[in-house]
This record gives structure tokens, sequence and C-alpha cells, in this order.
């Protein structure tokens, strides 16, 4: 059978299957649909006794799409699809394949086994946008690996390799190469055994109460840095413990909606969709998902810096402090001030420098725009958290002046233009201001 994105056969008794939605195989709508329609097929297909789930791509799946996430529920949420893997009748194995992340990890944790070849790296990068799994990753990891590891992959979002994989146990076998065929041998070799799938929410091993296990949870809460979507996970990772499997993953979709509406996901979202939009004239792409910024890309923030100095300059002149500044931009989370302060300060004074430095940035941002410098608002968000250091939790200048309230910063604008030209309001700022959509509407942000 074939649906568009997933092309299957049946092998002596094997559904094959192959997810067929290059570059990175991203569980969007339509690919959950389709894997669901076809395991759903093969249950139904007494020639296959087992299935298999690959791919030809050199990447087995990089999960959700970042650019397709709203805050209503999906038509099929991830943790539907997952569900339906577990609860198969017929044993799935998974052959994993360089990426398996996110919402690509999570449905290789449904399945009845893994295998994986020498290119795999899986990992949980969900923190990093402010989100917790969604497909109920923080219960079928605990119950894999227990909840210590559980919580250190999910907190730093980083990947484990193939080797590391099966240390921990989250892959059955690993291969040099063709993780498809070996896959096919194991689904076999579960096939003559004739036992019922091994569903990982019935393994147990690793969750019950114990004192070590009260004792990393109340460790990582300890730590500093944690995020609201840390924080959410670690109560996820704790609820695989105190409550039943099914809860649990409700559990876990609760927390997973209640991120997705915070600022700092919001703010890390944009963050990310904007570096994969924005040219390589001006941010190239480095190894590991380091980033450079070009040439081009420096004259544009040479005209952000000097709007930045220029602001900081009148509001000198106007009576504040260095220190006062220097202090109001590192509580917004900068490194160090202008000035090379590195002590947060929050006062009375500290919301509204920070309000001036910020609207003058963006307004430069702004003609950066509209002189055709950068493409869309959003390079500038880019350009800045990489090239000024400025805090994706903010989402960049422009997104961070979109959260405060567009409207109320161009009023305020306009009184302050009264004393310094840097922030003189321009057309295309005064007319995202009443937009709905502000920066982010066609007529301000060509795609």
């Amino acid at each position: 059978m074939a649906n568009g994105l997933v092309r299957a056969r049946i092998e002596r008794g094997v559904a094959v299957m192959h997810m067929t939605h290059p570059p990175l195989n991203t569980l969007d709508v339509r690919m959950r649909a389709a894997l669901s329609e076809a395991i759903a097929y093969f249950v139904q297909d007494e020639r296959a006794k087992a299935i298999v789930l690959g791919t030809d791509s050199p990447t087995f799946s990089a999960g959700i799409d970042v650019q397709s996430l709203t805050g209503s529920a999906p038509d099929m949420p991830l943790r539907t699809l997952c569900a339906q893997f577990e609860e198969c009748p017929k044993p799935i194995v998974v052959a994993l394949n360089g990426a398996v992340l996110s919402g690509g990890a999570e449905l290789a944790l449904s399945a009845h086994a893994r295998v994986a070849d020498e290119t795999t790296t899986l990992g949980f990068p969900d923190v990093g946008l402010g989100l917790t799994p969604s497909g109920g990753a923080s219960q079928r990891l605990s119950r894999l690996v227990g909840p210590k590891v559980a919580l250190q992959l999910l907190l730093s979002g980083k990947p484990l390799n193939e080797m590391v994989g099966q240390r921990l146990g989250l892959f059955d076998k690993v291969v040099k190469e063709d993780a498809v065929g070996a896959a096919i041998t194991v689904a076999r070799a579960l096939i003559a055994d004739g036992k019922p799938p091994q569903r990982t929410c019935d393994v147990a091993r690793h969750v019950r109460k114990s004192e070590s296990f009260i004792n990393d949870v109340a460790l990582a809460r300890r730590r500093p840095g944690n995020s609201y979507a840390k924080a959410r996970i670690i109560d996820c990772v704790e609820a695989a413990v105190l409550m039943s499997f099914e809860a649990a993953v409700d559990f876990e979709a609760t927390a997973y909606e209640a991120c997705m509406t915070t600022p700092e996901s919001r703010a890390l979202r944009h963050v990310f969709v904007a570096e994969t939009r924005i040219s390589t004239d001006l941010l190239a792409p480095l190894q590991r998902g380091a980033r450079k910024v070009t040439k081009q890309g420096q004259e544009v923030l040479e005209r952000l810096f000097e709007a930045q100095d220029s602001a900081v300059i009148a509001l000198i002149e106007g009576g504040a402090t260095e220190a006062e500044i220097d202090g109001a931009m590192v509580a917004f989370g900068l490194e160090a001030g202008p000035f090379g302060g590195r002590e947060a300060v929050e006062n009375a004074r500290s919301g509204t420098l920070r309000r001036r430095i910020l609207s003058a940035v963006m307004a430069e941002g702004a003609r950066c725009v509209e002189d055709g410098a950068v493409a869309r608002p959003s390079d500038i968000d880019a350009l800045a958290v990489h090239g000024m250091k400025w805090p994706r939790l903010t989402g960049g200048p422009m997104q961070a002046a979109m959260a405060l309230g567009l409207l109320g910063i161009v009023r305020q604008m306009e009184e302050w233009a009264r004393e310094d030209p840097v922030w003189a309001v321009p057309p295309n700022v005064s007319s995202a201001a009443m937009l709905a959509e502000g920066f982010w509407s066609d007529q301000i942000s060509p795609a």
C-alpha cells in the first residue's frame, strides 16, 4: 500500500513501512494521519504478523514541525498516534537512523522494539522550545531508563548516540547499517516467540517510589535556571511514579498545553523559526546547530548597535546612570549591559529604561526591513540573538515589542521622539501596530 507519505509492502509476514516525507519526516498532521491509517490497515491484514517502520531518508524523524504549532489541539495529537502504536496487537519494530528527535523519539518509545544503526542520535529538544514532551515521553522514558536518566535527557535536550542508547536500554539492537533489514529479523523473532507485544507502559521496574527517586526529583527542582517548561517536565516525571500511566499521560498533555501559551515558549519557538527562515547571506549555519553572523549580517547589526547606543546616550543625558542601564538590561536577560555591568538591578525605572532601549532597536530593525537590508522582521530577531546576545527567552527585539504591546509602544515613542529622533516611529511600525498579527502580518513580513 501507499498513501503518499507512507510506502509499504509485506515481506514474508512482515509489513515493512517507509516514511517518505523528506527531508526530515516531520510528524505534521498529514504524516500522523498517514501513519495511523497504515497501522490500522495492517492490523486488519491477516498476511501481516508484525510491522516494521523505517525510512529511506537520512533522518528517521525530526518530530513535529515547529512552524505548524498553535495553541489549539491538533486533529490527531501525537499522544493518540503513540497510543495506537503501543496498543497495536501485532509487534511494531522501529528501524532508526539519523536524527530521531522530539516527536520522532516519542513515537520510537511507543513501539515494541527499537533497532538503531550507527548514525542514530535520539533526543528530546522540546525544552529548548519551552515545551514538555507531548506524546507521553516523560512516562515511557521513565519506564525504560528510570526517572533519573529521564530527567537528564528531558531537561538537557541533548541527544544521545546509538551506543549510549543501547547501554541505557532504549535500543534492543544496534547495527552498523541497514536498520530496516535488522528490524525485519527482530520482527520475525517476535512472531516466532508468539507472546503478546511488550508494551512500554507495562514496564514497571523503574517507576516505584523510593528514597533515591525522591532525592532525584528534589535535586532537579533545586537546580538554578529552571524555566517554567523545566519545572513542568520535572512534575511529569514525578507523575510517572505517583500516577497511573493513563493519568500521567493526561497530566503531561495538560502541562504541554500550559507551556504552549507561555511567553517563554512563544519567544523560543519564534526564534527557532526565525533561524530557519533567515537567509544564509545574513546568518550562516555551522556544525551542531551553531550559527555565524556574516559580513552582510554584521552591517545590519552595526545599525542595531548604533540605535541602541543612541538610545543609551539619550537616557544618560536624561539623568539615568550607567549602573541603572546595565542593571536593567541584565535583569532583562542580557549577560552584560551596554557599559559592561553584569549585576541585575530591578527598580521603578528599570522597566522604562528597557522599554526605551528595546523600542530604539526595534525601530531600527523595522527600518532595515523597509529598505531591504533584511527580508522580514524575524530576521532582526535572529541576528540580535546571535550577534547582540539578545536573550532567546525574549524572542528578540521585534518579538519582545510585540509581547509588550506594539500600539502602546508606538504611542510612547511618539512622545520620546521629541527628545531624540532615535525613537521616531517608522511607517511599517505604525502599520504593524494596527494589525492583529503585528509584524507577522503578510503586509509587514513578506514570505
